[in-house]
């Protein structure tokens, strides 16, 4: 008879019982199988709004957020044979964009008589269908609004009259 080979965490469901173990044996669970990127909802419906607002002439850019340490102090980092100190690095370390920033920026250039360097420009954010921003996110959309700038946030493409649909809210402005 061969010896059967079997994790710790697999013993320990098997012998539990048999032990008079009090413990709660931890359960097994295989790999979760990982989306792609382009398959989440909310990517798709960035997507979904980029590509109209292309059509429509519009150039968007994302707007990064975050703390980086840029390419170049990697590469010495790795390149050097004298480390940095901690106080170095430190310095090096660099800040994007603050807390609740939204994600993206939209402008286009206007073709007006008399006004050079008309544009019209939509800073938006998009969430996952069902989701809200965040509280840092809520806060700077109605800072933005209250300045009189377009920005909106949108968990839809073409749900019209939805609350939060991009295509309905476009149409509205940009006739």
């Amino acid at each position: 008879m061969k010896p059967i080979r079997m994790s710790r965490e697999q013993a320990s469901l098997l012998f539990a019982n048999q032990k008079g173990e009090e413990q709660k044996a931890k359960r097994v669970r295989g790999p979760r199988p990982k989306r792609k990127k382009e398959e989440l909802p909310e990517n798709i419906v960035e997507q979904q709004i980029k590509d109209f607002l292309f059509s429509r002439g519009f150039v968007s850019i994302r707007n990064h957020v975050g703390t980086f340490i840029p390419t170049g102090v990697i590469v010495r980092l790795i390149q050097s044979d004298v480390p940095l100190s901690k106080e170095q690095l430190f310095r090096c370390i660099i800040r994007i964009g603050h807390k609740g920033e939204l994600d993206w920026r939209s402008v286009r250039r206007l073709n007006l008589r008399g006004y050079m360097g008309a544009v019209q420009e939509i800073i938006w954010e998009a969430k996952a269908p069902g989701e809200k921003p965040t509280p840092e996110q809520a806060k700077e959309l109605a800072d933005l609004q209250a300045l009189g700038v377009c920005a909106e946030w949108f968990d839809d493409f073409n749900d019209f009259p939805g609350p939060h649909s991009f295509f309905g809210w476009f149409q509205e402005r940009f006739p």
